[in-house]
């Protein structure tokens, strides 16, 4: 009988991973049928690189262990980027060039979880390996079915033959380990090229949106929409057509493949060849049925993610919560709701989200109400409708033309900002520009209100914009309850 640190040696080793690819009772591979593996080339790897597959799994865990602190921040970094793209890149915060945006912005928070579900099941599962291979140094026999007190035969027979020898199951969960951890870096990869390919559409957009009219803009929106769709049919119908073989591969297979090698590159110039070495191994060895079972699981839940995160999303957007299970809990109704954020003494420092409006406190005992509104970039397109942009002369110095266009554009957003308190409006609440710091700072306009007229207990502050599409109509861009309570 071996001796204990001699069977861990082993069973870490190449050399026993090569004797134990068979089952001594059945004669099968524990990793499956002979038809759907591919043998290891023991003899043609140089030695340095069956060094590290013997010692992987020390790298593996150590890696999990990384990837899995660096991971924990991608979901609050997603949700600070589509803060940030919305306040002060976006041109137009409705219609298509809205949906683009949160619809990237609830795909890459699926794929941020979906990297620290991979990396946090990696390192589960190969700390328990590591935990079996320690518990087959100290029996080096494994499983003795034979001696299992209390136990009829036909159980022991039938846990023999489900459960197999300790060894075997080792081995599966050692190549399992490594395939969860190769997954995790594909979805990693595959994040990361589409997070690529998104910011070349978002500025192309950005870049149409300016120098074309408005009324074309959705033309281009659905052509290219078409052209996208129509293309990814006929690639995947001619590709069909060529796996038949014939004249139609051998006059066109090698073009096609030198396009997709070249579109490729392209679009991902650093991460193709990556890609490709792992999408590749995995197709190629892994049986076709399981692949595209896999394939359509991860696909599923994906999309349902993605539809969960973009409808809590649009619901934060629109002041309530559109997955609400509570028969009675409010509607959205911001007047009776109150939302930590918009008040600066109770919003968490670590927040990455100031609200449209914010205030001081819920409680005000001062005299004067600090009332701020964020100003994001997707409201110039409905601003621009509103007001008109003056002519000034040129024979204004450059300070005195600074002095009136900010006085100007303060009046144009007094007039498009209607501030009111219990139905009471401000007509002139003397507005200045201010930028609100914190973990995100957002620019705005800042005003304070004298509180001498406000009621005892409970105001409600609320700010109307006019409507982009009808500049007659108002939209209520936000409300928030309060307390006064003078000292």
């Amino acid at each position: 009988m071996a001796k204990p640190e001699n069977r861990v040696m082993s069973v870490c080793s190449p050399d026993f991973f090569a004797k134990n690819m068979t089952n001594k009772e059945t004669g099968e591979s524990p990793l499956g049928p002979a038809s759907e593996q591919v043998a290891p080339p023991d003899t043609a790897l140089p030695n340095l690189l069956k060094e590290l597959l013997g010692k992987s799994w020390n790298l593996e865990l150590l890696i999990s262990g990384a990837a899995i602190v660096f991971a924990g921040f991608l979901p609050d970094w997603v949700e600070r980027s589509y803060y940030l793209q919305q306040q002060y890149v976006a041109l137009d915060g409705g219609g298509p060039f809205a949906t683009l945006p949160l619809l990237a912005y609830a795909f890459f928070k699926v794929v941020a979880w979906l990297l620290i579900a991979s990396f946090v099941v990696h390192l589960v599962m190969r700390a328990f390996w590591v935990g079996l291979i320690g518990l087959q140094a100290a029996y080096p026999e494994g499983i003795r079915y034979d001696h299992i007190p209390n136990v009829a035969p036909a159980t022991r027979r039938f846990q023999e033959k489900k459960l197999g020898r300790l060894d075997d199951f080792i081995l599966r969960l050692d190549r399992l380990c490594s395939q969860v951890l190769a997954l995790a870096f594909l979805i990693a990869l595959m994040g990361v090229a589409i997070g690529l390919a998104y910011n070349m559409v978002f500025w192309t957009m950005q870049a149409v949106q300016v120098f074309l009219p408005e009324k074309w803009l959705m033309i281009l929106w659905n052509l290219i929409a078409f052209v996208f769709l129509s293309g990814a049919v006929a690639i995947v119908w001619f590709n069909f057509k060529m796996k038949k073989g014939g004249d139609l591969n051998e006059k066109y297979g090698l073009r096609m493949a030198r396009l997709g090698w070249g579109f490729n590159t392209m679009a991902i110039p650093l991460l193709a060849r990556p890609i490709m070495y792992l999408s590749l191994v995995f197709l190629s060895n892994v049986p076709p049925r399981r692949y595209y079972w896999t394939l359509a699981g991860l696909g599923v839940v994906v999309m349902v993610s993605v539809f969960t995160i973009l409808t809590q999303k649009i619901g934060e957007i629109k002041q309530r919560n559109l997955l609400e299970i509570r028969g009675w809990y409010s509607a959205g109704d911001p007047a009776r709701l109150l939302q930590s954020d918009a008040y600066d003494n109770l919003r968490s420092p670590s927040s990455g989200h100031i609200p449209p409006l914010s205030i001081q406190a819920d409680v005000v005992e001062g005299p004067f109400l600090r009332v701020f509104v964020a100003y994001p970039k997707t409201l110039d397109a409905a601003i621009g409708r509103y007001c008109t942009e003056p002519a000034l002369p040129d024979s204004i110095g450059k300070r005195e033309r600074v002095r009136l266009v900010d006085s100007l554009s303060l009046a144009c957003l007094s007039s498009f900002f209607q501030l009111s308190i219990n139905d009471s409006l401000y007509r002139e609440p003397g507005w200045v520009f201010h930028e609100k710091d914190g973990l995100v700072s957002a620019k705005g306009l800042l005003a304070y209100l004298p509180t001498a007229s406000f009621l005892l207990g409970k105001n409600v502050v609320e700010i109307k914009t006019h409507s982009a599409q009808k500049p007659d109509s108002l939209n209520n861009y936000a409300s928030l309850p309060f307390w006064f309570a003078p000292k």
